[in-house]
């Protein structure tokens, strides 16, 4: 089954897979102020799916399946300096960007160290709502 298919079976409406408006990363910061908390009412709506009968953590690959064992290892790969693709060089944000490295790397070790000790093996990562990564 198509990927696309299988999300827009999986989540029903509450994906558009032919998103109206525009890439985040057009927006001015005015313009992102203006409409972040719909961003996140529409995240957490998305996170409402039933997840249960899937394995693994990531992005489906075109056989549906979520590349990561583990949350540890999606998180891992997530941040990974060598990425190909979408994210190729994403570390020179830090340089273009207001996200300075130190900054990065205190996020990134307190994710790390403390969320994941805390969630484990566990789908049910105990954010609100049921928020899980599928």
């Amino acid at each position: 089954m198509n990927r696309d298919i299988f999300i827009r079976n999986l989540t029903g409406d509450r994906i558009e897979m032919s998103p109206k408006g525009r890439c985040a990363d057009e927006l001015s910061v005015e313009e992102f102020e203006k409409g972040y908390e719909s961003f996140f009412e529409m995240i957490y709506e998305i996170a409402e799916t039933d997840i249960s009968a899937l394995s693994g953590y990531g992005e489906f690959n075109e056989d549906n399946k979520a590349p990561f064992a583990t949350f540890e290892e999606f998180v891992r790969e997530t941040f990974n300096e060598q990425q190909e693709g979408y994210w190729h060089n994403w570390t020179q944000m830090f340089d273009t960007t207001f996200l300075k490295k130190d900054y990065f790397d205190k996020i990134y070790a307190k994710i790390m160290k403390d969320l994941l000790r805390r969630l484990g093996a566990r789908r049910d990562h105990g954010l609100p709502d049921g928020f899980c990564y599928p």
